[in-house]
């Protein structure tokens, strides 16, 4: 019966949210299971419980994600979280924003011999909350990427707050040139960078996760809260109205396929 009246209520919180113009419903990126995506207060669907535990795969990694799946090159994002159940494993990646280039893209750089990562990312590293341009280390297109190694990929680190709420606003404008800009703040930490690369090519749009994303060979487990999540003026909420993606990848053959690649 519990379990029905939660569902109830997230048929409606779903219904209320696609009713309104100030929402965006985001697809969830997670194992299948009750705790990876919830909602610790069941009347504000824009602050969510996210939790990964060791052994979860969903896709190429542990997550727990929101995706805005039509957000392309909108500029302005926000968010904030706060860490409930955090352990940093040494030389694995623990990513909570990323801006991700269109499948397509990347297909087409694999066929040209290139590995594209996300353009930009929200990334902790040890206790730092740290915002990465991995695209503005690059010239040239793709297929025929140049690397900067002078350019300094990390433009902004900031300790967490492990006390309370981190709070994390992204400005961006966007360009596969050196016309682009970000105007970032993290906390009460702020930086400003003009003429700089921000993305792989503007023919490809990007889409904006938030969320766990780390790597799947992590031994702990990890917990997160996030609320106020925006895409420009809209609140990001989870789309409890569809099913997982993530989930076709759980099983027993994918799962141990993808440990042995990565062990």
């Amino acid at each position: 019966m519990k379990r029905f009246r939660e569902l109830i209520l997230i048929f409606f919180l779903t219904l209320y949210c696609c009713n309104s113009q100030n929402t965006i419903l985001g697809k969830r990126l997670s194992m299948d299971n009750n705790y990876a995506i919830t909602l610790p207060n069941k009347n504000y669907p824009n602050h969510v419980r996210l939790e990964v535990r060791s052994g979860d795969i969903a896709s190429n990694g542990g997550r727990a994600e929101i995706i805005a799946e039509n957000s392309a090159f909108e500029e302005e994002y926000s968010f904030s979280f706060k860490v409930v159940k955090y352990k940093y494993e040494s030389e694995k990646h623990f990513i909570l924003a990323d801006w991700h280039h269109a499948t397509a893209l990347h297909k087409f750089a694999k066929e040209k011999g290139e590995n594209l990562y996300s353009p930009l990312v929200v990334h902790l590293i040890g206790d730092n909350i740290v915002l990465a341009n991995r695209a503005g280390r690059f010239t040239g297109k793709v297929g025929n990427l140049k690397l900067q190694p002078s350019f300094l990929m990390n433009m902004l680190r900031v300790p967490v707050n492990y006390q309370g709420w981190n709070h994390v606003y992204v400005k961006i404008k966007w360009s596969d040139s050196n016309k682009g800009a970000i105007y970032a703040k993290i906390n009460s930490k702020k930086v400003r960078k003009e003429n700089i690369r921000t993305t792989y090519d503007m023919a490809y749009a990007n889409f904006f996760k938030v969320g766990i994303y780390r790597n799947l060979t992590y031994k702990t487990d990890a917990v997160f809260e996030f609320k106020n999540m925006k895409v420009g003026d809209r609140l990001l909420v989870p789309n409890f109205s569809r099913r997982l993606t993530g989930e076709k990848n759980n099983n027993k053959d994918v799962i141990k396929s993808i440990q042995e690649k990565h062990n």
